[in-house]
């Protein structure tokens, strides 16, 4: 947290902290570093669902749900190889 001081929109902090705080088991903490790192990156899914697996494990199961069904409906599958 010392370090986002300095910087707070580096990614590479937030992604070690959330590291950090899946570890220590913080999970509300968690649910807003994800959230941060989101919406610093909104495209990338992993984003998406690292969000819901962190709601999902600080016990906002109807927030995960619903992440995850709105990430159904905004990223379509990808296409198979045929």
């Amino acid at each position: 947290r010392n370090a986002l001081r300095f910087d707070k929109d580096n990614f590479q902090i937030l992604r070690d902290l959330a590291v950090l705080q899946l570890q220590l088991r913080q999970y509300d903490a968690l649910c807003e570093t994800r959230y941060q790192m989101l919406t610093m990156r909104p495209v990338v899914k992993l984003n998406w669902i690292s969000l819901a697996v962190a709601y999902h494990l600080s016990g906002k199961n109807e927030a995960a749900v619903k992440l995850l069904d709105a990430i159904l409906e905004g990223f379509p599958p990808e296409p198979t190889p045929t």
